[in-house]
């Protein structure tokens, strides 16, 4: 899933190193464009139990 997210999170990024990246406003967007279809808040269409509609969703490790 990693080798997926990655490269449109990094396209996404226009900050320089010196920016703290922000959620809502950098990677949110690219995930809601590509991803929520099947990782959002709708529970009846969520793939693999992965959901990235908030923060803290997407940042918990989740297993195999």
């Amino acid at each position: 899933m990693a080798w997926v997210v990655l490269p449109l999170l990094l396209a996404g990024c226009t900050r320089t190193p010196e920016e703290k990246l922000s959620f809502n406003e950098s990677i949110q967007p690219i995930l809601s464009e590509n991803c929520y279809g099947c990782h959002g808040p709708d529970s009846g269409s969520r793939k693999a139990e992965l959901r990235l509609d908030r923060a803290q969703f997407a940042y918990q490790p989740h297993g195999k």
